[in-house]
């Protein structure tokens, strides 16, 4: 597994969870679907972390494998 595969695994995990709080979770889980969605969320938010990063000129794209994963939501508090 790459970088890509596993760095925002925890983020994926998450969001699946949301999401299947939505929807039917026997369709979803049936199919098996469950561990693909949650790669493809993965790649997409390692793909996005990628571009934002490119975009800021302090942080350097290879300074990917310093970012952390998300692993729960951030509080309210830690928003503000």
């Amino acid at each position: 597994m790459s970088d890509r595969d596993t760095r925002f695994m925890g983020f994926a995990k998450l969001l699946m969870e949301q999401m299947l709080s939505e929807v039917d979770v026997e369709i979803v889980t049936s199919f098996g679907w469950r561990e693909d969605w949650e790669t493809i969320i993965a790649h997409r938010a390692y793909d996005f972390a990628c571009h934002i990063a490119m975009q800021n000129t302090l942080v350097a794209h290879h300074d990917m494998r310093k970012m952390p994963d998300l692993t729960e939501w951030p509080t309210r508090e830690t928003n503000e």
